[in-house]
């Protein structure tokens, strides 16, 4: 996070978290029918809406997919949508936002204006 911003200001952005191979993958079949296990380079990737962070904390995605790739190839051997989920503090390896996400947090003031620009370039 940019120093002075909030865990506020990210609530309602995209998140990807990739999480922990030890983590508990619950009997997900991949599209081939290979299970994970088999997969020695196999991570694991969820991808959705920030809606809260607890106290431990713990992270509630809503609107959430589920992937399961290969880290070298950057292949998808499986993606299934989840819904409402919260991902284990103790689980997270990584949480990534998308750099325009990230832009219009930290400098929210560039992307009002160029809306503003934007509207009176669409009017003429």
């Amino acid at each position: 996070m940019e120093p002075g911003s909030t865990v506020k200001e990210y609530i309602g952005s995209t998140l990807r978290i990739t999480i922990d191979s030890g983590a508990p993958l619950i009997n997900a079949e991949l599209s081939e029918g290979v299970q994970i296990d088999s997969l020695p380079n196999c991570k694991r990737m969820v991808e959705g809406t920030l809606i809260a962070i607890d106290n431990d904390p713990n992270i509630l995605l809503d609107e959430v997919e589920e992937y399961i790739y290969d880290a070298a190839s950057r292949e998808i051997h499986s993606k299934r949508a989840l819904g409402l989920v919260s991902v284990p503090c103790q689980s997270i390896l990584k949480i990534e936002v998308s750099k325009r996400e990230y832009q219009m947090i930290t400098n929210p003031k560039q992307f009002t204006a160029a809306k503003s620009l934007a509207g009176l370039v669409s009017k003429k």
